[in-house]
């Protein structure tokens, strides 16, 4: 456990930098208040590189306004182009990377490049005293009155009913794009589990995100007034990116 005057002060907060303090705060403290450069590893790695092959992919089908079917060898050229710039040498990573590709376009065949309202769509909103910044990977026009957000997941294990109706990302990104799209008066919220093939769907509702704004601001306060910054270990320290600097988890490994 690390003491530590409080003082720090959150230039913004985002769901990473929030589920990061509530599932280990030194985790959040070696990297925001100290400054340590994260090692990611290939999990984490792999979702950012699947991540950015499908906001090429969309921003060059929206640049070229494509009307038709999917074009998968142009999706598959540009997740080769992204491995070969990631780093990553597992060949069974890239076996997986290109079923996941192949995966998607199947069960997406068509496009029409009208339906997309954003991608990669950066915003920053104010929650009570703090201004929250995050990106949200897609938005769909589902119809006049109605917008989808989807975000993209690469994990292994599914989500349960559960984790997807009480999501704080999903939260965060609804109150967004309430703000980003107020001519749209409904919001759908998924998740797009690309392993797996699944589209987890939910919603919010008024009393839902009220009560995710007041969990924003506790936390907010929290982190601000912190003395102490204590290690959760647990099975998630071997995924955690600044691990390599952390005693507790060393001494955990002794």
């Amino acid at each position: 456990m690390t003491d530590a005057k409080p003082g720090f002060k959150n230039d913004y907060l985002s769901y990473s930098r929030i589920s990061r303090y509530v599932d280990c705060p030194m985790s959040f403290y070696r990297l925001y208040v100290l400054g340590e450069k994260p090692i990611p590893n290939d999990a984490l790695r792999f979702g950012s590189l699947v991540h950015g092959v499908l906001e090429d992919f969309y921003k060059a089908l929206i640049a070229r306004k494509h009307v038709g079917p999917m074009p998968k060898n142009e999706a598959l050229d540009i997740f080769s182009t992204r491995w070969a710039s990631s780093g990553m040498t597992d060949p069974k990573l890239f076996e997986d990377g290109r079923a996941i590709v192949r995966n998607y376009i199947a069960a997406n065949p068509d496009f029409d490049f009208n339906t997309v309202l954003a991608v990669e769509k950066k915003f920053r909103i104010p929650v009570g005293e703090f201004e929250v910044l995050g990106y949200i990977d897609r938005i769909d026009r589902v119809d006049d009155d109605t917008i989808r957000v989807i975000d993209y997941k690469t994990n292994r294990l599914i989500f349960s009913r559960d984790e997807v109706d009480s999501d704080l990302q999903l939260s965060v990104y609804q109150m967004a794009v309430r703000e980003l799209f107020p001519e749209f008066e409904n919001v759908e919220l998924e998740f797009h589990m690309l392993r797996h093939g699944a589209r987890l769907k939910t919603s919010r509702t008024d009393e839902q995100l009220e009560d995710a704004r007041a969990f924003i601001e506790m936390i907010g306060r929290h982190i601000e007034s912190a003395t102490e910054w204590p290690a959760n270990l647990g099975p998630n320290c071997v995924y955690c990116d600044v691990a390599s600097e952390c005693p507790a988890y060393h001494r955990a490994l002794l």
